[in-house]
């Protein structure tokens, strides 16, 4: 997309800055696609989402954008994650059949039900189409 580097992380480390500098269009053809990046790797991800910085970024980006979607690492092995979710209206937990081990699955079920994650939903996808109007799946173990 040829954008800069420049991403949430510099203006987490940076919050008196204005957010929007850290937000550029998205797709050429989309006058309503604008994307943030996730900018320099920090040594303290975790400190910087938990100081109200990102907190401040969603609030005002939630006063611009009808939707706003952040795509994060798997919930599991991440606390970034779980920190971000705070924030969220919705989780989706993309799973891809054949591929996605059915442990994990059941550790973001078990944070979706101790309420670790508002409205969680599971997107299955890579799915093969089988006989009319049926489709299945598999995991690997």
């Amino acid at each position: 997309m040829g954008l800069s580097t420049k991403g949430l992380t510099d203006y987490l480390q940076h919050p008196e800055s204005n957010w929007q500098e850290y937000v550029y269009p998205g797709f050429k053809d989309s006058k309503n696609h604008h994307v943030c990046l996730s900018g320099s790797i920090p040594p303290n991800a975790p400190q910087l989402l938990s100081s109200g910085a990102f907190e401040d970024f969603i609030t005002q980006a939630k006063e611009f954008y009808d939707i706003i979607i952040v795509d994060t690492a798997p919930t599991i092995p991440v606390t970034d994650t779980l920190l971000i979710a705070d924030y969220a209206d919705v989780t989706l937990f993309v799973a891809r059949a054949g591929v996605t081990d059915k442990a994990v699955l059941q550790e973001a079920n078990e944070l979706n039900r101790r309420d670790k994650l508002k409205n969680m939903a599971f997107v299955l996808n890579d799915t093969k189409m089988g006989a009319k109007d049926s489709y299945s799946y598999s995991y690997k173990d």
